[in-house]
């Protein structure tokens, strides 16, 4: 959140001295972040107005449209980025969110939280006209150490930190109402090792940090990363908790950067090789292209099946500017290389279009394009 902060105002900076010499004919980059006092949806125009520290904002339904790749919208919360005007501007209250000057009365949606909007000035209507929307209930972190072992499931799990309950929100990737196609407004992404492998427990004594919002006396908890804990699967598992490329042109003579990494659970603890796919429709079929391979190492001398790995380098150049490999990587998935009959580490296919029976990927992930 920090570092997003920090990259949103340099590039505001950075927008606005160049605007100022086109003053005349180019909209002020605007940015604001802060205190939501009022979100409402107005039919009429079908768009949201939020005040935020006085100023107010305007979030037209162009925002909410989805991305045709990545079903995101431009609205999102540290758990969804998919929110649609209805969602942002919701009366119906956040877990445990009760409002500091009415006792036993609750807090309307993302009210009295937190946003980051950027945009560009309206002079005319006296508003920002939003460019992309992030709100949450509240920007709360604890650090240290585990208290009360977190053990449970989504909605249920309890623990502490420090000293203090920390409880986690129902599932981020689970329905509100059965048979409806709605993510909740905040959720939980579970309780993580730090290497980005999903833990069923964690246990006293180990490191521990919680995102979430602080409400009622109880933290809410988007997640919990820990230094130790139990797999939620028993098997091996692969996780990508970093993705960023760049374009390079032109395509026939320059390749484009890479850089993934992530964490492995192996069951064994033993080192193994991953190799980074890309994912295109290729002639009418889905398609997995090799980008590079790295071996896993496993840091941990205590709790020896959970590690990392990274995965850098430059694709190849293609030859003509229009093949489809030739741009950076719009989508990739991770492959655990299979051991050989001796045990050492196997081959991966340069380009397949399809895995082998029970191999072990990681989720899809939308690598993040950067200049």
């Amino acid at each position: 959140m920090k570092m997003l902060r920090k990259a949103l105002i340099l590039a505001a900076l950075g927008t606005a001295a160049a605007a100022s010499l086109v003053a005349q004919i180019a909209p002020t980059v605007s940015m604001v972040e802060g205190t939501v006092t009022s979100i409402e949806y107005v039919q009429a125009g079908d768009y949201v107005e939020m005040i935020v520290m006085g100023t107010k904002v305007r979030v037209s339904s162009a925002l909410a449209k989805a991305d045709p790749t990545t079903g995101e919208t431009k609205i999102s919360s540290p758990t969804n980025a998919k929110l649609t005007l209805q969602s942002l501007s919701s009366n119906s209250p956040l877990p445990g969110r009760f409002d500091p000057v009415e006792p036993n009365t609750t807090i309307k949606g993302f009210r009295l939280g937190t946003t980051i909007v950027q945009g560009t000035w309206n002079t005319a209507g006296g508003y920002i006209d939003a460019t992309d929307v992030f709100v949450e209930p509240a920007e709360n972190i604890i650090l240290g150490q585990v208290t009360a072992e977190f053990s449970g499931v989504e909605g249920s799990f309890t623990g502490s930190i420090n000293g203090a309950q920390i409880n986690l929100l129902p599932a981020a990737n689970q329905t509100t109402k059965p048979g409806f196609d709605i993510l909740p407004r905040v959720g939980t992404t579970g309780l993580r090792h730090e290497v980005g492998i999903e833990l069923s427990k964690i246990p006293t004594g180990a490191q521990a940090a919680a995102e979430g919002y602080f409400a009622a006396g109880v933290f809410n908890a988007f997640v919990v990363d820990a230094s130790n804990g139990t797999a939620l699967s028993p098997t091996d598992q692969l996780a990508v908790t970093r993705a960023q490329v760049r374009e390079r042109t032109p395509n026939n003579t320059r390749g484009d950067e890479y850089d993934i990494r992530g964490g492995i659970h192996l069951v064994t603890g033993r080192a193994r090789q991953v190799a980074v796919y890309r994912i295109d429709v290729l002639a009418g079929r889905l398609t997995y292209t090799r980008l590079g391979a790295a071996v896993a190492t496993i840091p941990d001398a205590v709790n020896p099946k959970f590690g990392t790995w990274r995965a850098t380098g430059i694709t190849p150049t293609v030859r003509t500017v229009t093949d489809p490999l030739g741009t950076a990587p719009s989508r990739i998935v991770v492959y655990l290389v299979p051991l050989t009959a001796t045990g050492t580490n196997g081959t991966s296919p340069t380009s397949t279009t399809s895995f082998p029976a029970g191999a072990v990927l990681s989720a899809e992930t939308v690598p993040d394009l950067i200049p």
